[in-house]
């Protein structure tokens, strides 16, 4: 008969997740084998720890439960990113999946991702409105993964700017429905001084709240 080795676990996978919208989720597929011409392993236990663990969660595992993983066999664990708020500096999450079996011996990953906004606005930043009579138009778009909005409140402050049309007011952005639209124009007089207002749609949480900057420089006022 061939020889046999002590069992020994291997891990791979890729344990970097990304930018991943806050109560959205991202799942990646770990494997975890036994060497090739060894002893039958123990069970496999996965577990995570570290200081953002409860970001992470365990959500599939095809390891078997009752019995472990023979010469040369492999199992695999999916873990799933889900960012419950943004990092308060901006950091990183990170975590570390274990996987342990007696006989085969622990093997770790490193896990890691970034919480971002669920909502975004588009174009965003400062926007220039730069012809006359002309509307700027802005898409409000909640991430495919992320849970819903509370009924969105839409703002405009500055004085020389108006909302012409709100496509977004008390709408509750979902799965079904994840995008809106609102269109500004600029109402003041010629001026060679730079107007400005910033558009804000909040959603209810600092995950879903957006601002953009709308600016005008000498232009004629767009009444019509």
């Amino acid at each position: 008969a061939d020889a046999k080795y002590d069992a020994t676990l291997d891990l791979t996978g890729n344990g970097t997740f990304g930018q991943v919208p806050v109560t959205g989720y991202l799942d990646k597929t770990f494997t975890v084998s036994n060497r090739a011409n060894a002893v039958t392993s123990g069970v496999v236990t996965a577990s995570l720890s570290g200081e953002n663990a409860a970001q992470f969660s365990i959500v599939s595992s095809s390891c078997p439960t009752g019995t472990g993983l023979a010469s040369g066999d492999s199992c695999t664990l999916t873990v799933r990113f889900r960012p419950t708020a943004l990092s308060s500096d901006e950091n990183d999450l990170v975590a570390v999946l274990s996987v342990t079996a007696t006989p085969g011996g622990t093997r770790t990953m490193n896990l890691r991702g970034t919480p971002v906004a669920a909502l975004t606005i588009s174009p965003a930043g400062t926007v220039v409105l730069s012809e006359p009579y002309a509307l700027k138009v802005f898409t409000v778009k909640l991430a495919d993964t992320a849970t819903a909005t509370a009924p969105l409140k839409t703002s405009l402050a500055g004085a020389d700017f108006m909302i012409v049309e709100d496509g977004c007011y008390a709408q509750v952005l979902s799965a079904a429905a994840s995008s809106c639209y609102i269109s500004v124009k600029y109402i003041g007089t010629r001026s060679a001084t730079q107007k400005s207002a910033t558009l804000t749609v909040d959603g209810g949480s600092a995950a879903k709240k957006v601002s953009v900057v709308v600016s005008a420089t000498n232009i004629e006022a767009q009444y019509h």
